[in-house]
């Protein structure tokens, strides 16, 4: 089924003919195991590591590629090797790439990584809702707001029905900050911009003020109602929308995905790509290159992106995993070739690739952060009595976490 072919060169040595993959992505040990049976050459060694940028980066043996999340840090640059030499040696076709995604692996005008596959925020509504949407790609924040304020009602002085609030999933006013252009980057120890997250946070709380009264009434209705999944609180028509992401939508059980519709969660012609993108690097200097080479332009073939999606489906792989490496595939013509066989539902409904918008260089530590600091953060500045001083107390907690994690 999978066929290295020509794309296979010479081995240089026999220890050059075995390459370590570390990687922070299950799947990539079935996609190894895979390649390993299609030819004799060469053979990837794969090793599960969480941390995935920390551990390369302190490792004494280095792999000779890794693949994984928020590798994109400025601390990783010096360990990896340029990839400019796969296309102008024609191993890999750019132009199946899609091209902000391919950009995004740029440091120094030289392709440092390689995107594997991404997972984009989406907003769900009941499948009966499907014509009341604007268009047939994105949902704005303005039509969220509008949208929903239609759909709530009160019984006996309190909700019973709610639309949405963005009181439910700080994931979603961080997702919603993003693509607005507060961009969280990298710096010391990171910067945002303040004239965008400013407005943007008091228009939270305008929306939830004009459309719930307080904060109070949106978590008093999520503490009553939202016990349960959301996605089966829209099919009880307790609320009209969820946010979710891709890959979380697309491992939802057959039975409650089919009841359900979906727009990306975005401007009319923008959509942010979720911040976990999985990107691909080679370590400078590491043993096995050549293996670490064949294998990447095996995988990058359409042909075998195919194939592992087709097997993916034959063990149910897909009931727990979507797609490719847990995403769309970074390859345009993948996903618009092959993923609507896989899942029907986004028919129709792929972005074009000009949409698709990437975020900057991210810490390492992002995650974390992130979770520990930033989304509590986001909850208690739309709350009822937000710090008086927000982005002084945003800076001096981000500092404080430094700290107790000795970073």
């Amino acid at each position: 089924m999978f066929l290295a072919g020509s794309l296979l060169g010479a081995c240089r040595s026999p220890q050059d003919s075995i390459a370590e993959l570390w990687t922070d992505v299950p799947e990539f040990a079935l996609y190894a195991a895979a390649f390993n049976t299609s030819q004799p050459e060469y053979r990837i060694h794969v090793q599960y590591v969480e941390n995935l940028p920390s551990s390369v980066q302190h490792a004494a043996d280095k792999p000779a590629l890794v693949i994984g999340r928020y590798l994109k840090s400025a601390t990783l640059r010096p360990f990896l090797q340029p990839l400019d030499f796969l296309f102008t040696e024609l191993r890999l076709n750019e132009r199946l790439f899609y091209p902000n995604l391919l950009t995004s692996g740029l440091a120094d005008n030289h392709q440092l990584l390689l995107p594997v596959s991404f997972n984009l925020p989406m907003i769900i509504f009941a499948q009966s809702d499907e014509a009341a949407r604007a268009n047939d790609f994105t949902i704005s924040l303005e039509e969220l707001e509008t949208s929903a304020a239609a759909f709530d009602r009160r019984e006996n002085g309190s909700f019973n029905r709610m639309g949405y609030s963005p009181r439910w999933s700080p994931a979603f006013m961080m997702a919603a900050a993003q693509l607005l252009g507060a961009d969280f980057r990298e710096s010391d120890p990171i910067r945002w911009n303040r004239l965008i997250l400013d407005p943007f946070i008091a228009n939270l709380r305008q929306w939830i003020a004009n459309s719930h009264g307080s904060a109070k009434a949106s978590d008093d209705f999520r503490f009553r109602y939202l016990y349960i999944p959301e996605y089966k609180a829209i099919q009880q028509e307790r609320i009209r929308f969820a946010w979710m992401e891709s890959a979380a939508f697309f491992t939802l059980n057959q039975e409650y995905r089919s009841a359900l519709s979906f727009r990306w969660f975005g401007e009319t012609t923008r959509v942010r790509v979720e911040d976990d993108m999985v990107f691909a690097g080679l370590v400078r200097k590491a043993r096995g290159s050549a293996a670490a080479e064949a294998f990447l332009a095996w995988f990058y073939r359409e042909e075998t992106q195919q194939a592992l999606l087709t097997d993916a489906k034959l063990t149910r792989l897909m009931e727990t995993s979507f797609g490719l490496a847990g995403g769309f595939s970074a390859l345009r013509t993948v996903n618009e070739n092959f993923f609507v066989d896989f899942y029907p539902a986004l028919l129709g409904k792929l972005t074009p690739p000009d949409f698709l918008q990437v975020t900057g260089d991210l810490p390492a530590t992002w995650p974390a952060m992130k979770r520990d600091v930033v989304l509590p953060f986001l909850l208690e500045a739309t709350a009822e009595e937000p710090p008086a001083d927000l982005f002084g107390t945003l800076d001096l907690r981000l500092r404080n976490w430094l700290k107790q994690n000795g970073l």
